[in-house]
């Protein structure tokens, strides 16, 4: 597949002659690499939404709504990881969003994580009081995940990497490790031992 190649490896009438569509069809609605791969992000993200939208009805608090979020962010995540690891750069692709005068739906992602924690936060189900950071944090446990299946090609339960991700989110940053061993974690890759709460969040406050 394309995205499985270096961006500098393929043009758009690669991505054309793969797609099975004629190259004027798809300079249409895409003047350049940049701009494709920043429509494969919103797509992505679009589907990611439509997802969560469909599932939360049967979530009863925001930590449970940010569990399911975890779980569809990571599914996806697997499914379009060779196109997640090379082409999606945080700044170039928000440069290409601003150039095109649209929402960063990254940040969208982002934003909707935070509001979760906020929610949470006022049930005081959390004690973390920076929930910007702990959004941000959570988007980079997500591509961390993904690096540990590439790299070590062993088994890899989804629901049970979204517990980790989330007892790493919530009992490290929240205030249960030390920041200097948080720092630690997030940078090796490394994994606390999933924790699983009888009823989610609980334990946390």
């Amino acid at each position: 597949a394309l995205f499985a190649r270096n961006t500098e490896d393929w043009i758009l009438d690669d991505v054309a002659r793969e797609a099975g569509v004629a190259k004027g069809t798809l300079y249409l609605y895409f003047k350049s690499k940049e701009e494709l791969i920043a429509g494969v992000v919103e797509e992505l993200m679009h589907h990611i939404a439509t997802d969560f939208e469909a599932g939360r009805a049967d979530t009863r608090t925001p930590l449970e709504e940010l569990q399911l979020l975890t779980t569809i962010l990571l599914r996806h995540a697997d499914q379009n990881k060779e196109f997640l690891f090379h082409y999606v750069n945080p700044s170039e692709v928000d440069k290409v969003f601003a150039r095109q005068q649209k929402d960063n739906p990254c940040l969208g992602m982002v934003g909707r994580i935070r509001r979760l924690l906020d929610e949470a936060g006022r049930q005081k189900l959390i004690q973390a009081d920076d929930h910007e950071y702990l959004a941000i944090a959570h988007m980079s446990l997500i591509r961390a995940a993904m690096l540990e299946k590439m790299l070590t090609k062993g088994q890899w339960n989804l629901e049970d990497k979204a517990d980790r991700v989330m007892n790493l989110l919530l009992r490290g940053v929240g205030g249960r490790l030390p920041a200097i061993l948080l720092a630690g974690i997030l940078a090796s890759g490394a994994w606390l031992p999933p924790v699983r709460a009888e009823k989610p969040g609980v334990l946390l406050a």
